[in-house]
């Protein structure tokens, strides 16, 4: 029911109006009292929304159908629309409709502004037989009023309908001057050509509901790339893919790894953390994670070089580190350096490798580079102390037996095996001529070495070197003499007897008893007995048996020289038995007659005895440091 109290002012008019009027109303009552056009109900079709976030906003659609198919989707209102997961829920409303502009093409009526509920229309027109009004819901769409009657304050309007058009209703005021009367014109009484045209859009039922919309994530991924780094370096910038975000969303990673720096604790995990965060509830997101591996760099450890002489002991092993980070070293390296060397303290001459080995690490690959150890030849001294004056055996004979001697003094405390030198012995004739060469004598352990040989009469400078080819000592002092050969008298010999102390005797001493001289010819001739206790029980007995090779030679300084075949006779002492016998021994004697004197103990002896190969089998004392007589004598007899 529209209701409305509005008033207007009244305009004087007679009686008869009012009666013709109040007729009117009567007249049409009956007929249509209780006739009423209801909202049409439009065809609403809303649908909601599924699918995958996009990042682009989603929400219901739909459409409103009125009678005839007219479109009235404009009264639709579909609700809110949803961007981010999970979506929500679109409510919508459908508005019927409560204001429309009409249009009255075949009255002729002038049609002016009207408003809803309070405001009536007020037009003049020739029209009589009441005031007729077209509502529209409860508004009031237009109104026809009776002839010459203008501004009357309308009320308590009733809510009489009839058809028009479907869903309009004619409504008749039922109130004039305080008189109520209503009634609405019967059927067929009023056409709609003859009394108006309805042009505009019908009234709807007001709808609403609600739909879902739903988003649901969408599949996402990063993924870190592999990495790796080589020890103490800093760590390489850390990368990755993204896969499925939308752009617009703007999503960036950071990626981090575990903490650590050593080989031993790699692969290092790589992660992600993705921003921002309120764009990340949108996708179903797979974080994948990668490896940061720490890669061993190579230390290079090499050995220095270092030289020695034969015999000094070997050098402290040093080593050069190459390819620490900074603030490491020795101290972070696992195990114990250890270098050696195939060479040894007596090793010769020559370069002999250096290698190290023992440290371990997990952060390093250990390159170990050799060294070199140059082993040189020992420094050493040689004193030449052979013959200087020599007598040929007698005046008709050129030639003398000679003794060549020399020994060898290392100049360092770092004793060598002086057996392993060879001297070469050169006489070089004073008057001109070839150098006679005595090449390789052995020396023995003492550093003496001797030889004999049958030499012509004449002056000789004597040089004594250590021979070629010889890895183990050099002379820094060269042996240098002087040799003088001159004829002799036959009548010179020599004899002697006694003992000389001996440590290496199993009574500490040694016996020996001699005669040597010329045979007519120049040769030498005589006997020759030494006998030496051994420690193992055995005496050894060494008796001359051959003076064919043998020499004798007398010098000027009160000493003689004798050299002959030999046998060597082991002896077992508790029995006397003879154990073996070799007559391939050698043996040469140097003697001093003191001053001729023969003064007990001021006379000296010295014996070298060789094996058939030359090496030497037992020495006591040499040419320049005869052994003092324990008792006994020596006699040089001369004319």
């Amino acid at each position: 029911m529209y209701n409305t109290n509005l008033s207007a002012s009244k305009k004087s008019t007679t009686p008869i109006y009012l009666s013709l009027v109040v007729f009117i109303l009567i007249c049409f009552v009956p007929a249509l009292a209780n006739s009423a056009i209801s909202k049409a109900d439009a065809t609403i079709t809303v649908n909601g929304y599924t699918g995958v976030y996009d990042a682009s906003p989603h929400g219901a659609t739909g459409s409103a159908t009125g009678i005839g198919g007219a479109d009235l989707s404009a009264g639709l209102d579909l609700g809110a629309t949803f961007t981010d997961v999970p979506g929500g829920t679109a409510y919508w409303t459908f508005d019927g409709g409560t204001n429309y502009n009409d249009q009255f093409p075949n009255a002729g009526l002038n049609k002016s502004e009207y408003a809803l509920d309070e405001d009536i229309l007020y037009t003049n027109t020739s029209f009589s037989n009441g005031v007729l009004m077209l509502m529209k819901g409860s508004s009031i769409i237009a109104c026809y009023y009776p002839t010459q009657m203008q501004e009357y304050a309308v009320q308590n309007v009733i809510s009489y309908t009839y058809e028009v058009g479907n869903d309009y209703r004619l409504a008749l005021y039922s109130e004039y001057w305080g008189q109520t009367c209503g009634c609405l014109c019967p059927p067929g009484v009023f056409t709609t050509d003859e009394f108006f045209a309805i042009t505009d859009s019908p009234i709807y039922n007001d709808q609403s509901g609600d739909v879902d919309i739903v988003i649901s994530q969408k599949a996402a991924s990063v993924t870190p790339d592999e990495q790796y780094k080589f020890y103490g370096d800093p760590d390489p910038k850390l990368t990755g893919t993204l896969d499925g975000f939308i752009s617009t969303d703007e999503v960036t990673a950071s990626y981090s790894r575990i903490s650590g720096e050593s080989v031993a604790g790699s692969p290092y995990k790589i992660s992600t953390v993705l921003s921002p965060a309120e764009a990340l509830g949108n996708y179903d997101i797979t974080y994948n994670t990668a490896d940061l591996e720490i890669r061993k760099i190579t230390l290079t450890i090499t050995a220095e070089n270092k030289l020695k002489q034969y015999s000094d002991p070997l050098p402290a092993f040093t080593v050069v580190y190459n390819g620490f980070i900074d603030g490491e070293g020795l101290g972070d390296l696992s195990g114990t350096l250890n270098c050696v060397t195939t060479a040894t303290v007596t090793s010769g001459q020559g370069n002999y490798p250096i290698t190290c080995s023992g440290l371990t690490s997990s952060n390093y690959s250990i390159n170990y580079i050799p060294g070199i150890l140059t082993v040189d030849l020992e420094d050493a001294a040689i004193n030449n102390n052979g013959d200087t004056f020599v007598f040929t055996a007698g005046p008709t004979i050129t030639k003398a037996p000679i003794r060549l001697s020399a020994h060898i003094d290392q100049l360092d405390t770092n004793l060598g095996d002086l057996a392993l030198a060879r001297l070469t012995f050169v006489l070089i004739p004073a008057g001109g001529g070839s150098n006679i060469t005595f090449a390789d004598i052995p020396v023995n352990s003492s550093g003496d070495a001797l030889t004999t040989a049958n030499v012509l009469i004449g002056v000789y400078s004597v040089n004594v070197t250590i021979s070629s080819g010889n890895l183990y000592w050099m002379q820094n002092l060269y042996g240098e003499g002087l040799l003088v050969v001159v004829s002799g008298s036959l009548d010179q010999r020599v004899t002697g007897g006694g003992w000389i102390p001996d440590t290496e005797s199993s009574n500490g001493k040694d016996i020996f008893g001699f005669t040597v001289n010329y045979n007519k010819n120049g040769a030498p001739k005589g006997n020759f007995l030494y006998i030496f206790r051994g420690t193992d029980g055995y005496n050894y007995q060494l008796k001359s048996n051959s003076w064919a090779k043998g020499g004798l030679s007398f010098t000027a300084d009160n000493k003689a020289y004798f050299s002959a075949k030999s046998t060597l006779q082991k002896i077992n002492r508790a029995s006397g038995e003879v154990v073996s016998s070799d007559g391939s021994y050698s043996f040469a004697v140097e003697v001093t007659d003191s001053d001729m004197s023969r003064v007990k103990k001021a006379d000296s002896f010295a014996i070298t005895i060789f094996k058939e190969n030359g090496t030497i089998w037992k020495q006591i004392g040499t040419a320049s440091s005869q052994i003092l007589l324990g008792g006994g004598n020596i006699v040089i007899h001369s004319k």
